[in-house]
């Protein structure tokens, strides 16, 4: 939730990743409920097997990452807004290294020194560049996950799943094939609203007039600065052939 909260604010314009690979994430209630079924059948059974990959999702429910930033950024925009965003939330997935990092020296590393600086001569204490080092550095880490296909075996999970009566398999959600994925991430975005950036309900109504605002200021500066892109490439062209 902490890439959603960081791209919902307009600090992440970049993420270095494969938008194709899927991304092995289930909620947490189905795996501790995979655990303590898991334990049960393994103290239960003679030779039972030894790898039980309960937290990752059966390969009929995964989600691509794009899939998934895709429906969050769709969330953040139009339903669940955080206050106090930096930019309009957009960017890039890409698998090459070297354009990431071009798009964070420029989208990132950038536009936090030069807010630094203004904050620094307003006399107020600059955190920009110490909150892109940070998710630099977590991002370093998130990149081993995102950039590789992962595939885990579920197979013994499933048969597992398949011994259960159907009582137990509504008490114990091993598969959570029937979880509505936008509204489950709608509640993740408010409990992050809520309970990690103090932002109360009472707030949306701002939150998303504040959004349109930086929608049509983000479209107004890119549509401005293609125009005076194409103006200057005109008047050089004028030039050269003059």
């Amino acid at each position: 939730m902490g890439l959603f909260v960081a791209a919902g604010k307009g600090v992440i314009r970049s993420m270095y990743m494969d938008s194709n690979s899927y991304a092995n994430m289930v909620p947490i209630d189905a795996t501790v409920s995979g655990l303590m079924v898991l334990s049960w059948y393994y103290l239960k059974t003679k030779n039972p097997p030894y790898i039980f990959n309960a937290c990752v999702p059966q390969k009929d429910i995964r989600m691509t990452w794009e899939e998934i930033m895709n429906l969050g950024r769709e969330i953040i925009e139009t339903k669940a807004p955080f206050n106090g965003i930096l930019w309009y939330p957009g960017g890039t997935m890409t698998k090459s290294r070297l354009y990431n990092q071009i798009n964070f020296v420029l989208f990132q590393l950038i536009p936090a020194i030069f807010i630094d600086a203004l904050l620094f001569i307003f006399g107020y204490k600059p955190i920009l560049y110490n909150i892109q080092m940070r998710i630099r550095k977590g991002a370093e880490m998130f990149e081993f996950y995102t950039t590789k296909p992962w595939d885990f075996e579920t197979t013994n999970v499933e048969l597992i799943r398949d011994k259960l009566t159907e009582a137990e398999r509504k008490t114990y959600v091993l598969k959570p094939d029937k979880i509505n994925v936008r509204e489950y991430l709608f509640d993740c975005m408010m409990a992050c609203r809520r309970n990690y950036l103090k932002e109360t309900d009472d707030m949306l109504p701002a939150a998303r007039r504040n959004m349109k605002i930086m929608f049509c200021l983000d479209r107004f500066i890119k549509i401005a600065f293609f125009v005076l892109l194409a103006y200057y490439i005109y008047k050089l062209k004028d030039y050269v052939f003059s």
